[in-house]
């Protein structure tokens, strides 16, 4: 068989070109029948070893995200670390309840974004091999092809040599099922399995999850004025000018402060005017930090 058109609809079913015979025999028929059996387990077993793969994925990318999570809380610990635990707990739930298990996060969908968080976060990165990513691929190939399509047997051979032939639609390619085939796909999960496993392992023991970032290690600073946020573009007090209500700052990581000198035209540089500023990561506009 050539075409993948002509393979059938239907899971286990005879294909057969126009014109051509064959002698059914009740042997015949039950060697048929066990095969369908033996495929379907084959079927069984992917589809279950895809579920532990995509698991782990979600174990894995969750880890990323919230950190520590993955884990019980150890005893005697203090009540801030407690709330902050069942906090974080709280929008881990959600961010698997809305984002990551949702039906709109197939399992292609889900390596496609484990592939992209890894180039971003350096410690999950640093985990992955570009085989495992390999793998990954192959292995939504195959649960793909397990989950969809229909196994088309063909017979072979003649009289009392006669068998059947188990294609398969992998990836716009047909594939013929035989034990070798069978056994080297359980090798590649297995395999994958262990290396997700053993990735999830190491992550949970590295707690930093520092990403890739364009700005320089030191950081940047934003400063901004109120006047340009609202509609009115005019300082709140025209009698005042320079008003610290005014000002706001946005820092790109914690941690970094700015020294800013405020002055009038009658006294430049009075050291009264002069304030220390200390943005805050991610403040919203408006917010002040003096």
């Amino acid at each position: 068989m050539k075409n993948k058109y002509e393979l059938s609809p239907m899971d286990s079913w005879l294909s057969f070109s126009p014109g051509k015979g064959m002698n059914l025999t009740p042997q015949l028929q039950e060697k048929w029948i066990q095969k369908a059996r033996d495929f379907r387990k084959m079927r069984g077993d992917i589809l279950t070893a895809s579920f532990e793969v995509e698991n782990l994925l979600d174990e894995i990318m969750s880890e990323v995200f919230f950190p520590g999570l993955s884990t019980a809380l150890e005893e005697n610990q203090n009540e801030t670390a407690v709330a902050a635990y069942l906090s974080n707990s709280v929008l881990k739930n959600v961010f698997d309840t809305v984002f990551l298990k949702t039906s709109a996060n197939t399992f292609g969908r889900k390596i496609g974004l484990f592939r992209n968080v890894s180039k971003e976060v350096r410690a999950l990165r640093d985990l992955l091999s570009e085989q495992l990513l390999l793998d990954l691929k192959r292995c939504v190939e195959i649960r793909n092809a397990f989950g969809h399509a229909p196994i088309t047997f063909e017979v072979v051979g003649e009289d009392e040599n006669r068998d059947f032939a188990a294609l398969i639609l992998v990836s716009g390619e047909i594939v013929e099922l035989d034990n070798a085939l069978s056994d080297g796909y359980k090798a590649l999960f297995v395999s994958l399995t262990s290396a997700l496993r053993l990735t999830s392992e190491k992550l949970r023991l590295n707690s930093q999850r520092e990403g890739n970032s364009p700005l320089s290690r030191d950081g940047m600073i934003w400063f901004g004025h109120a006047a340009l946020t609202d509609d009115s573009w005019q300082v709140k007090d025209p009698n005042k000018p320079i008003d610290l209500r005014d000002f706001y700052l946005r820092g790109s990581r914690p941690n970094l402060k700015l020294d800013v000198t405020f002055s009038t035209d009658d006294e430049e540089g009075d050291a009264e005017d002069q304030v220390k500023r200390e943005p805050e990561r991610d403040s919203p506009p408006g917010n002040n930090h003096t």
